[in-house]
């Protein structure tokens, strides 16, 4: 009985773990609401075209650029805070086991899905953001 018990502790530790992880690491960065251009749906919306032109297999480059295109520093910020952090799983796998494929947020699932020069393009326009190091 003993071990049964500590066996549901360790699978309820192993299923909390990345919530936990994610609530403490605080991925979000500040934005200054005076210059958004947009309400925060449409960030919302930017977030998922831009995880929907990465995930599964292969990547929309295209995509990617495109929902981009026009917004300033803040907005950026806006888009990086909407999409968080998700799962990367490589080369499409299945998550299975979730606890297995860590969180990435934006910036970390272009540096794992773009190549060279998409990254330079990318990151000349998160400059402004002080998000890309």
């Amino acid at each position: 009985m003993k071990h049964k018990k500590k066996l549901m502790l360790l699978a309820a530790a192993l299923f909390a773990y990345p919530v936990i992880a994610k609530l403490l690491k605080g991925s979000l960065t500040n934005v200054n609401p005076l210059k958004l251009q947009y309400e925060n749906e449409v960030y919302k919306n930017i977030a998922a075209e831009q995880f929907e032109a990465m995930d599964n297999t292969g990547t929309d480059e295209d995509a990617l650029f495109e929902s981009l295109e026009g917004l300033n520093s803040e907005d950026l910020k806006a888009v990086y805070n909407a999409f968080g952090e998700k799962r990367y799983a490589v080369n499409s796998a299945p998550v299975l086991i979730p606890w297995f494929y860590p969180h990435k947020n934006l910036i970390q699932w272009y540096i794992e899905e773009l190549d060279a020069q998409e990254l330079a393009r990318m990151k000349q326009i998160w400059k402004g953001t002080e998000l890309w190091v």
